[in-house]
């Protein structure tokens, strides 16, 4: 039951531009999901516009109890993952995780002239061909509902251009959100640009953060990042866990000892001491070696499982590609170490990705894998419970270990709750106003 006051002399009508929405699952559609319902909690109206039949990767029917009550308007949206799939040799059903640009194997030049068409002539991404469609049938609802805010929330990007044309062509307060970068992202570098491809790139983002009336992003670096590109201001309101998901949660104690993530691992994020550190712990100790178990829920480059393999590890993995975002809450439950490794890339200090706020409210022991004086690791130098290991750090026994036995500052979970959040947002929102 909410105990908000709402501060709004009269009820804003607020208009969601978002690609992911449930019953699309994984992390893109869990910041909006989230937020909308604990906006209109505070006293906003509120509308999504989302596409009705998006080529998501990953289904969750349970989110839809999250968000009803929210008022939905699909779209129909054309995407060329089809023409992708048949060019590729890929099978129709097969899913496409964002991100995983080389799954682990070399390319074959299906793959490389693919890639090169979907990089220049599809921008700012494959969502592209929903920005016109859009545009037209916002203005149309725009006549009728009288929106007072646009929020515009990417990747993909296309999102954010669907807006600055609407905000173009009506009276309306708009707010940008970078969950994550654009031509800042890590994979971004190995797009096989033409130089006039990543002018309009530059120059189409250049126009979202310069137009919209506010932007705001996920980490402080990435707001920087935003700041220098746009030369305004962007503030950083941080991802956060749910509350409700952890009402009922209990730490369940197991024989096992159980290293857990959940989220995608693509080829930069391979983890390796970790894996070293685990493979000598199973060679010098039996009971490491009946009891190890690697829980991991999401999609895994090839390279990984390659990688473990060589080190002897195999047997002790379990992976489960796509489980719902409740039962991976249950998984968690039973966690003896949340291991988290940052993207090892050039923005990897701007990194602070959803799963870590699940992992803090889990108040599970954390190995932090990444810069030291990144925003994930200067967020959690402080807490006892918590192992920061920089990318070819080793990785000590007595540090597990330590982390296994410390106690956790139960207050310090509180000020990532999507609940107090949405309050920083809400405060945004009114001085929009």
């Amino acid at each position: 039951m909410y105990n908000y006051i709402c501060t709004l002399s009269s009820v804003k009508k607020v208009l969601i531009i978002t690609y992911y929405w449930p019953p699309n699952g994984g992390t893109g559609v869990q910041r909006w999901m989230h937020f909308s319902r604990h906006l209109k909690a505070l006293g906003w109206d509120i509308t999504v516009f989302t596409p009705d039949n998006s080529e998501s990767s990953i289904h969750d029917n349970k989110l839809l109890d999250y968000v009803n009550g929210i008022k939905v308007i699909r779209s129909k949206i054309w995407e060329p993952m089809g023409l992708y799939k048949k060019f590729t040799g890929k099978k129709k059903n097969q899913k496409i995780q964002p991100g995983f640009l080389n799954e682990g194997k070399r390319k074959k030049n299906s793959e490389k002239i693919a890639l090169w068409i979907r990089a220049n002539y599809f921008i700012p991404d494959a969502k592209c061909f929903w920005i016109k469609p859009s545009v037209k049938k916002i203005i149309e609802l725009q006549k009728k509902e009288k929106f007072t805010h646009l929020i515009s929330t990417g990747p993909p990007h296309s999102v954010h251009v669907i807006a600055k044309k609407v905000k173009e062509q009506v009276s309306i307060k708009w707010l940008a959100d970078f969950r994550d970068p654009w031509t800042n992202i890590d994979w971004f570098p190995k797009l096989p640009l033409t130089s006039s491809s990543l002018k309009k790139h530059h120059s189409m983002e250049y126009e979202v953060l310069s137009q919209a009336d506010e932007v705001i992003t996920v980490t402080p670096t990435l707001s920087e990042e935003l700041s220098e590109i746009s030369g305004r201001e962007v503030s950083t309101i941080t991802n956060g866990y749910e509350e409700n998901d952890f009402e009922k949660f209990k730490s369940h104690s197991t024989d096992k000892i159980i290293f857990f993530h959940h989220g995608s691992m693509n080829s930069d994020r391979n983890p390796i001491k970790l894996w070293e550190f685990l493979s000598s712990q199973i060679q010098n100790s039996e009971d490491w070696n009946k009891r190890l178990e690697i829980q991991c829920y999401g999609a895994i480059d090839n390279s990984i499982i390659k990688k473990i393999e060589e080190l002897g590890l195999l047997k002790h993995l379990n992976v489960s590609p796509f489980v719902a975002h409740d039962k991976v809450i249950r998984a968690l439950e039973h966690a003896s170490i949340c291991f988290l490794p940052i993207n090892k890339t050039q923005n990897a200090k701007g990194i602070m990705p959803n799963k870590l706020y699940e992992y803090i409210a889990s108040d599970k022991p954390i190995v932090l894998i990444g810069p030291k004086d990144g925003d994930a690791a200067l967020k959690l130098s402080k807490q006892k419970h918590v192992l920061i290991a920089d990318f070819d750090e080793e990785i000590q026994a007595i540090e597990i270990e330590r982390i296994l036995n410390s106690e956790v500052d139960q207050s310090f979970k509180h000020q990532f709750s999507r609940k107090n959040l949405s309050k920083e947002l809400n405060e945004v929102l009114i001085k929009l106003s």
